[in-house]
C-alpha cells in the first residue's frame, strides 16, 4: 500500500512576513522612543534577538513543509521538498510501538525516556496532531507528532492495525 501526501501550513506566508515585518518595525521605533540611553545596547541586543526568533517562526511554521510517505511497511517522513528533502524518520513496522492522537493519555503509552521530533507544519500540531512511539535501537527511542489526513490514517490503520491506540 502506497501513499505520499504534502503538509503544509495553514498559515500563508505571505500574512506571516508582514506580520513578522510589522512586529520587528513597531519594536524597532519603540526602542528608539524609550528614553533609556545608558541601556541602548541592551535593547539593541534584545531587537536583534527578537528579530531572529521572528525569523525562525517565520521559516518553521509557514514555509516548511512535509511530507509523509508510506510504502508497504515503512512510514517515512520528510521535511522540505525536492533538493532540500531532509530525512526525519524512516520507521519500519517492527520500530513501531503505538500510533496514537498526540492527546492520548490511556494506558497503551510505552514507558521510558523518548526523544521527540515535531513534524508538524503549524504551530499547534503537537496538540492536534498524531504521535508514534517508535524504538528504533537499543538505545534510541522517539516520538514523532504529525499531523496525517484522513486518508493517510486510514491506510496506517489497515497497516499497523495492532499498533493504534483505542
Amino acid at each position: 500500500m502506497k501513499h505520499k501526501e504534502t503538509r503544509t501550513s495553514n498559515l500563508k506566508s505571505g500574512y506571516a512576513f508582514l506580520l513578522c515585518l510589522a512586529i520587528v518595525i513597531g519594536t524597532v521605533l519603540l526602542s528608539h522612543a524609550l528614553p533609556i540611553s545608558q541601556y541602548r545596547v541592551f535593547v539593541q541586543l534584545a531587537t536583534i534577538l527578537f528579530v531572529g526568533v521572528m525569523v525562525y517562526f517565520l521559516y518553521r511554521f509557514a514555509l516548511t513543509v512535509h511530507v509523509y510517505k508510506l510504502d508497504d511497511q515503512t512510514l517515512s517522513v520528510f521535511r522540505g521538498e525536492d533538493a532540500h528533502q531532509k530525512t526525519l524518520a524512516v520507521l519500519t513496522g517492527e520500530m513501531i510501538l503505538l500510533i496514537a492522537p498526540a492527546s492520548y493519555s490511556g494506558s497503551k503509552i510505552p514507558t521510558g525516556e523518548f526523544l521527540t521530533v515535531n513534524a508538524c507544519s503549524s504551530p499547534n500540531g503537537k496538540k492536534k496532531g498524531y504521535c508514534v512511539w517508535c524504538d528504533v535501537g537499543a538505545a534510541e527511542k522517539y516520538r514523532l507528532y504529525f499531523e496525517p489526513s484522513k486518508e493517510l490514517l486510514e491506510k496506517l490503520q489497515q497497516t499497523f492495525p495492532n499498533r493504534f491506540a483505542d
